[in-house]
């Protein structure tokens, strides 16, 4: 029997899913490269912790396919084929333009200041060349807008596909510098936000992975 007007008790994150967290976000951001090898120890050890939960984020994110098993101790980050960009590419511009354009007329006015600030610091981390602090800012650019859009089930999707690219965007890393067009496409996205244009922020967000993945392509055929 349950007692009207008590609060649940908070229940706070057990260290395995704190690890595992933090372990996915490593991956979605690039921290890690394609073919990299994971293990307990190097986890337990990135994140103080024991090897317990290191082994069982590790195990989570196997079964999520961001992590691959080939062999009886060896896992590594999966390297993808062009083919499988290709395919994730064209499922995100369906996905993220949905989530954005639903998301578009409930983006406040404090979203769209932090929505702001985030990019203010992304750009201020590129001039510094501090490339893989800025992958994690505009992972956390996108998702401020599409969370907008208050659909988990449609979020859990975009997160999977972040989830198995994010490595690849290490490719990105190359002595040239760096192109400014996906600026551009970001100060459009906030722009078209703040006129409550759906459109306007779909088309960016469409320039903005047609750039990125035809980057990206380039550079991996240049190394085949």
């Amino acid at each position: 029997m349950s007692i009207k007007g008590l609060a649940p008790v908070p229940r706070h994150k057990t260290l395995a899913e704190d690890t595992y967290d933090r372990l996915r976000s490593a991956i979605m951001t690039g921290a890690v490269r394609p073919g990299e090898k994971i293990s307990a120890r190097s986890v337990a050890d990135s994140a103080q912790v024991s090897f317990t939960p290191a082994r069982e984020a590790i195990g989570r994110l196997i079964s999520e396919g961001a992590l691959e098993l080939v062999g009886p101790k060896t896992i590594i980050v999966p390297q993808l084929s062009l083919q499988s960009l290709s395919e994730i590419y064209k499922i995100r511009i369906n996905v993220e333009v949905m989530a954005a354009e639903i998301a578009t007329p409930n983006m406040t006015r404090s979203l769209i200041f932090k929505l702001e600030e985030t990019q203010d610091e992304l750009e201020t981390l590129r001039k510094l060349d501090s490339y893989q602090a800025s992958l994690e800012l505009n992972e956390q650019f996108h998702f401020l807008i599409y969370k907008a859009c208050n659909m988990p089930r449609l979020i859990a999707i975009i997160e999977s596909l972040w989830l198995q690219v994010g490595p690849s965007f290490n490719f990105l890393l190359t002595p040239d510098s760096l192109p400014e067009d996906p600026i551009g496409y970001h100060r459009t996205m906030i722009e078209g936000l703040k006129n409550n244009n759906p459109k306007q922020v779909s088309d960016a967000i469409c320039a903005d992975l047609e750039f990125g993945f035809q980057r990206l392509k380039d550079l991996i055929q240049s190394m085949e």
